[in-house]
């Protein structure tokens, strides 16, 4: 649903020092879409090993880019975490992330917050960042109400329909609906 949002928003060239905190590994979803050049090294900095509001493991300006992927909703003091981001951040490096808005609880290990695209915005100035840019993630009130309960649908062939047909529907009643069943927020903000 969210895949020709995440290319547009991810289309720069990822490259050298990475930091990704919050993934396991390069199998994530998010990197599907993005275009990484040969020589990018990524350190997967994996919660709790580190900490995110702690990256004292790593020197000022050590990265190009830092990615926080639907972490900053598990992350108490997520302020703490972001300013940890830029300091991290080499100048005119990049913090590229996601949150979700619309969600089950989901604790992993725990689940704070819902963030909106002004809060989300606001963070973001706060921690130092600028050329902020948010995109909302999400097709349409039928996509989102799926989106709620789509991992308990059984079975899974079931499940694809559903999803399917809710696509279909926001597709038809796409011009009456504009922002307002956001699943969530894309955001890329510059050092």
């Amino acid at each position: 649903m969210a895949e020709p949002l995440l290319e547009t928003t991810l289309h720069d060239s990822i490259h050298d020092n990475v930091i990704d905190i919050g993934s396991k590994n390069i199998g994530s979803l998010q990197y599907r879409y993005m275009h990484m050049d040969g020589n990018v090294h990524i350190i997967h900095a994996n919660l709790p090993k580190i900490d995110a509001r702690n990256l004292s493991l790593f020197d000022k300006s050590s990265f190009n880019f830092v990615f926080m992927f639907f972490l900053l909703d598990h992350i108490y003091e997520y302020d703490i975490a972001l300013k940890e981001s830029h300091r991290v951040l080499k100048t005119d490096g990049s913090l590229i992330g996601s949150v979700p808005l619309l969600a089950q609880f989901h604790a992993d290990p725990n689940d704070y917050f819902r963030f909106t695209d002004s809060a989300l915005h606001r963070m973001l100035i706060s921690a130092g960042y600028s050329s902020i840019q948010i995109t909302p993630l999400g097709i349409g009130p039928f996509t989102a109400a799926i989106h709620i309960v789509y991992l308990s649908i059984k079975p899974k062939i079931l499940r694809i329909c559903i999803a399917i047909f809710a696509l279909g529907l926001d597709k038809i009643t796409g011009r009456l609906f504009k922002r307002d069943f956001t699943l969530g927020y894309l955001f890329k903000a510059t050092k």
